[in-house]
């Protein structure tokens, strides 16, 4: 799978894994506190977390696997402000490491990336932590743009021999039009933006404790809710905390399948602290796996 296909394999099945979570949960705000997870951001202003996502692609027939990518990013969300009708938060990247940087295409992924650790997205959430937009999109896209451009220009001043092979004009056009698949408007940043849906993706949303199951035959969707510590010997944890577990199966009749997870740990107050995303979509001979694994790494909270 090329890179830039890889968020939308993410993105379309988190759709289905959360409209089936939806059918499965309870949205009775008087139902008993013992009985309900309720997702909600109690976050104050300059909180703080730090979190490391790995980002894998596999590709297999039979039992042989090939790594596609593997990309191990971290960044850091924090609280700007906060009203009685939500929060301003800020997306701001702290690194990024391709575990195979070899390659023209992928050192420029690189050299790219490096020069976006500086881009800040600020984004705004409902009072429950739910993402409503990004708030500060032109200036995100402007500095992309920008940036783009003097990577261009350096790489030609320092390759002169690369204007007799294709043209400066020529490059930059193809890498705008790559550009445009996740910059080229509001929403499509945001939908892009697979921290965020991995991370507030819940929020707003109530979750019956306990293990519920559907099954349509061609579907089936499985959710998991539970208190208390996920890891009875970790410090960080409470018997505050709560986990929520999805997982999503569909059979189509021509014999593909796929087969969606979405695990999420919370400390006790929203804040996410683990996130496990695993996709696999197969038929008879043939399967691709698109992993993504969050974990919390510090924090700062007042």
């Amino acid at each position: 799978m090329k890179q830039q296909n890889v968020f939308q394999v993410i993105i379309r099945p988190l759709v289905v894994v959360f409209l089936a979570a939806m059918s499965l949960t309870s949205y009775a705000r008087q139902a008993e506190s013992d009985s309900t997870v309720n997702v909600i951001a109690w976050f104050c202003n300059h909180d703080t977390i730090v979190y490391s996502q790995r980002e894998q692609v596999l590709a297999g027939m039979g039992k042989d696997t090939t790594v596609v990518s593997d990309i191990t990013r971290r960044y850091h969300i924090a609280v700007v402000d906060s009203t009685a009708k939500g929060f301003l938060m800020e997306y701001r990247p702290l690194s990024i490491q391709f575990s195979d940087s070899t390659g023209v295409e992928n050192e420029i992924k690189l050299l790219m990336a490096r020069r976006l650790q500086g881009v800040v997205i600020r984004f705004s959430t409902d009072e429950m932590g739910c993402v409503k937009q990004i708030e500060n999109y032109k200036d995100v896209r402007d500095a992309v743009y920008s940036k783009c451009d003097s990577m261009v220009s350096e790489i030609y001043a320092v390759n002169p021999l690369l204007y007799g092979k294709i043209s400066k004009p020529d490059i930059l056009k193809n890498i705008h039009k790559r550009l445009d698949d996740t910059y080229g408007s509001k929403q499509r940043l945001l939908e892009k933006m697979d921290a965020l849906t991995l991370l507030f993706g819940n929020h707003g949303h109530f979750f019956e404790v306990g293990e519920h199951k559907s099954n349509d035959g061609a579907t089936k969707s499985n959710v998991v809710v539970k208190r208390g510590k996920a890891d009875a010997d970790d410090e960080t944890a409470s018997n505050e905390d709560y986990q929520i577990a999805t997982r999503v199966q569909v059979l189509q009749k021509d014999g593909k399948a796929t087969d969606v997870i979405l695990v999420t740990e919370y400390f006790s107050d929203g804040w996410p602290r683990h996130v496990y995303f695993s996709n696999e979509e197969s038929d008879s001979q043939n399967f691709e796996i698109s992993l993504i694994e969050i974990e919390w790494e510090s924090l700062a909270w007042e």
